[in-house]
């Protein structure tokens, strides 16, 4: 809860293999070896996005987590697994980074307020805070994070700039 006193370190941005960096934050949160939600993991292998590591890790950590709590709150559609996604590629000069549950979704009440602290809780009792603190990390890479329309479930995008600041 020191959210409002605490700011985000600059990052310290380096080439880091994204895969990698997914397969690390799904094994952290026990996801894999046939668990549920099912989990994959469709990040290309020889993807790179210029980011930190530990705050990227802490992006992807609070949006795992809540497709997990999702899904296993509600469950996937009726005869539905429930499944865990996350994709990545270039896209119009960025790179996408994309968490796909096959959960509830968000709820209309919940998107106006989405990312921002004690407002944006989807989870009763919850602060808000995860996906606050996810929306600062990204800003602060220059990019951008965004709830997309989705059919089913909740898709998360978190855009990164393809290339570092200083054009290396």
């Amino acid at each position: 809860l020191a959210y409002g006193r605490a700011a985000e370190a600059t990052p310290t941005i380096r080439d880091v293999p994204l895969r990698q960096l997914v397969a690390e934050q799904a094994e952290m949160l026990g996801l894999g070896d046939g668990k549920q939600p099912r989990f994959e993991n469709r990040v290309p292998p020889e993807l790179s996005a210029p980011c930190d590591p530990d705050q990227m890790a802490r992006v992807l950590t609070n949006l795992m987590r809540n497709a997990i709590q999702a899904l296993t709150r509600a469950g996937a559609e009726p005869g539905d697994l429930p499944v865990l996604t996350v994709t990545a590629g270039p896209e119009n000069g960025s790179v996408a980074l994309r968490i796909i549950d096959n959960g509830p979704g968000v709820p209309e009440r919940a998107r106006a307020n989405l990312f921002q602290a004690f407002r944006g809780s989807v989870t009763p009792g919850g602060t808000g805070l995860g996906l606050a603190v996810a929306a600062e990390l990204v800003r602060l890479h220059g990019g951008s994070i965004a709830l997309e329309p989705s059919s089913t479930g909740a898709v998360f995008a978190v855009m990164l700039p393809a290339r570092r600041a200083n054009g290396h």
